[in-house]
C-alpha cells in the first residue's frame, strides 16, 4: 500500500493499480480515472492553478499515517522547486524517492551544469545574468515544470534571476528524454522518448506530451548512458526520474537539459506494456539493485497527448459521459467542471508501428475530441 501525490497522480495510480498495489492518489485534479485507480482520492490543491498546497498536502499525509493507510508515499510533479515541503512531508510519512536534499541539489543550476561540466557531459551553454542582447537565450527556472516556466529572454524582463533561474542558449535539435531507473550509483534505461511541446498564452514551450520508446542508434544510447551515470553518481539518484536532452544533427550530439528526479510522466508508457515500474521504483529506492525489471524488450511506440481547449468551455453532463467512454481518453474531468480557453481538459493515447503513425493518431483524436465536446455545447 502507498500513496501517490503529484499536480496529476493519474499516471502514478494507474501504474501502481496494474501491479496490484493499492493506491492512495493525492493531486489537484480528481479526475475519473485517478478516482477509479484509486483506493481513495484527497485533494491537494485547485485545478485552476496547477500547483500544490503544502498545508493540504501535510494534513492528508498526516492522516494516511494516522490510519495506516499506506507504508510511503511517492512525489511526482509539482515539488521541483519545493524542497522545504518535500522535507515537511517526508516527516508525515516515509518518501519513496529521491529526498529534498538529493532534489534541492539537482535543482540547482550551478550545481547541476557543473556536475555535467565536471564530467564532460554536453549541454546548451548557460549564463546566470543576462546579456546585453538577450536574442537567441531562453530564461528557465529548475523550480518549475511542464515548460510553463520557460520564457525567451528577450521577452521575460529585466527581473534579476533567482537562485534556481538561468539563462540558456537556443539551440535547434529535437526535444529528447531518457527514461531510467537509479539505484544511487547506477542507471538502466527503459527507452529514449520524443517530448512533444505547443505554444499557450505566454509560455512557449508548454509540455504538451511523449511519444516513447523510440529507436535510436549506438551512438546517441552512449552518450545518454555516459550522461545518466555521471549524474546519478554525482547526485546519488534513486528509482525513476528522466532526463531532458536535445538530440543534434549531425552528430548525432547529445545536449543535456536537466533531470527529472522523480517519476515522469513518461512512465505512463512502459506501465502500459506491462513493465512493473513502480515495484521497480520501490526496490531501487529500498537499496535492492536495478534487476526486478524483465530484460527489456522491443517495445512498439506509444503516445500522450494533452487536450487544450479552444475557448472557455464548461462540460455539461452529456459531454462528460461521453468523453467517460472513450478509451483512448485519460485524464477525464467530472461533470461540471469548467475551463478556460488554452487550458488542457483531459489527455489522448495512441499507439502505431513508428513515431509518424502515432504522432498522426494523437493529432486526429484530439482534434476529434474537440470537435464532439463543442457539439455538446
Amino acid at each position: 500500500r502507498i500513496a501517490v501525490a503529484s499536480i496529476s497522480a493519474r499516471a502514478l495510480a494507474e501504474a501502481a493499480a496494474r501491479e496490484g498495489f493499492g493506491a492512495v492518489a493525492l493531486d489537484v485534479f480528481g479526475d475519473l480515472d485517478t478516482c477509479r485507480a484509486a483506493t481513495r482520492w484527497q485533494s491537494i490543491g485547485a485545478p485552476q492553478m496547477l500547483q500544490l498546497d503544502g498545508a493540504l498536502l501535510l494534513e492528508a499525509l498526516a492522516q494516511i499515517a494516522r490510519d495506516d493507510e499506506a507504508q510511503g508515499w511517492i512525489a511526482g510533479s509539482g515539488f521541483e522547486g519545493q524542497p522545504e515541503l518535500l522535507a515537511a512531508a517526508s516527516r508525515r510519512l516515509p518518501l519513496i524517492g529521491n529526498d529534498a536534499a538529493t532534489v534541492r541539489r539537482v535543482r540547482d543550476p550551478h550545481a547541476f551544469f557543473g556536475a555535467l561540466d565536471a564530467h564532460g557531459v554536453a549541454h546548451p551553454p548557460v549564463r546566470y545574468d543576462r546579456p546585453d542582447d538577450a536574442r537567441g537565450w531562453l530564461r528557465k527556472d529548475f523550480g518549475g515544470c511542464g515548460g510553463w516556466q520557460v520564457q525567451r529572454a528577450e521577452q521575460a524582463g529585466d527581473d534579476a534571476l533567482g537562485a534556481t533561474q538561468y539563462l540558456q542558449r537556443w539551440h535547434d535539435g529535437a526535444p529528447m528524454s531518457a527514461t531510467f531507473i537509479a539505484d544511487g550509483q547506477r542507471a538502466r534505461m527503459l527507452g529514449c522518448n520524443l517530448q512533444l511541446s505547443r505554444e499557450v498564452g505566454q509560455a512557449p514551450f508548454a509540455w504538451r506530451g511523449v511519444i516513447g520508446p523510440l529507436p535510436v542508434s549506438d551512438a546517441v544510447q552512449v552518450q545518454v548512458m555516459a550522461a545518466l551515470q555521471a549524474l546519478v553518481g554525482a547526485f546519488r539518484l534513486r528509482g525513476l526520474c528522466s532526463l531532458d536532452f536535445l538530440l543534434r544533427e549531425p552528430g548525432p550530439r547529445v545536449e543535456v537539459l536537466e533531470v527529472n528526479p522523480r517519476p515522469p510522466a513518461s512512465l505512463d508508457l512502459y506501465s502500459a506494456h506491462g513493465l512493473p515500474v513502480i515495484d521497480a521504483h520501490l526496490r531501487a529506492c529500498e537499496g535492492a539493485g536495478l534487476d526486478a525489471l524483465p530484460t527489456m524488450p522491443s517495445l512498439a511506440p506509444r503516445g500522450s497527448a494533452v487536450v487544450f481547449a479552444r475557448h472557455d468551455m464548461m462540460l455539461g453532463p452529456a459531454a462528460a459521459q461521453w468523453l467517460a467512454a472513450q478509451s483512448h481518453v485519460h485524464d477525464v474531468p467530472c461533470r461540471g467542471a469548467s475551463f478556460q480557453a488554452q487550458a488542457p481538459v483531459c489527455s489522448v493515447s495512441a499507439a502505431g508501428d513508428d513515431i509518424a503513425a502515432v504522432q498522426e493518431q494523437l493529432q486526429q483524436r484530439a482534434d476529434a475530441l474537440l470537435g464532439a465536446l463543442e457539439t455538446f455545447e
